[in-house]
């Protein structure tokens, strides 16, 4: 069985490809858009309301700087930072809908420790896929 270097490479490359798609099949877990609220996991909200996302920052210095937030999906949106409200579009009975929207907001980081709240308002499709993040360029 002589099988030339080019049919050698085309098997192993199938076989490859393949591995990888039964991988990447395994890993997909089809609750993903699930959440947990009140104890009960739901794939959407029964009636619009606040969802509250928490989280820190430690910054080496004193600084002004710009929060950015990318695809952005609700009704309303909330930023708190250090327990002051930097931003706020939508909310409480907003008719509007942020679909995949992008926000530059300025801020001022302490040094040490900041705590970021961001509240989403609405009932379906409330997320911040994309990862926030500091740029001093607006």
């Amino acid at each position: 069985m002589n099988m030339g270097i080019g049919k050698l490479l085309t098997l192993i490359s199938m076989i490859v490809y393949v591995a990888l798609s039964v991988l990447s099949w395994l890993s997909y877990s089809p609750h993903e858009n699930e959440i947990i609220l009140d104890g009960r996991k739901r794939f959407y909200l029964e009636d619009p309301r606040w969802i509250v996302i928490k989280g820190r920052y430690f910054s080496d210095e004193e600084k002004k700087t710009f929060l950015v937030l990318r695809m952005v999906d609700a009704q309303g949106l909330e930023v708190d930072l250090n327990g002051e409200v930097v931003f706020r579009v939508g909310g409480d009975g907003a008719a509007s809908k942020i679909w995949r929207a992008t926000f530059s907001i300025p801020i001022r980081l302490e040094k040490g420790k900041n705590e970021f709240v961001f509240r989403l308002w609405g009932k379906y499709n409330l997320s911040i896929p994309a990862r926030p993040f500091l740029s001093d360029d607006p």
